[in-house]
């Protein structure tokens, strides 16, 4: 009984997924033949913004102290 239960409601939610995926297909559609442009899907990789700012001067690699101690 239980597992019909689950079963069910994993059936259920598996079609909102599928329902919401192609309600997301059709919008992206609109929007492009409005004129507008779908947003571009980033990859793996550092996050905007992380890299040197344009025009930084480069120094060089910084060279790391000695550590004191005994």
């Amino acid at each position: 009984m239980a597992t019909d239960y689950l079963s069910e409601a994993r059936t259920a939610l598996e079609e909102q997924l599928k329902a919401l995926r192609d309600q997301e297909g059709r919008l992206e559609r609109a929007l492009a033949e409005l004129g507008g442009t779908a947003p571009a899907r980033r990859g793996p990789g550092r996050p905007r913004g992380s890299r040197n700012a344009p025009g930084a001067s480069k120094t060089g690699p910084r060279r790391r102290r000695r550590r004191g101690g005994t």
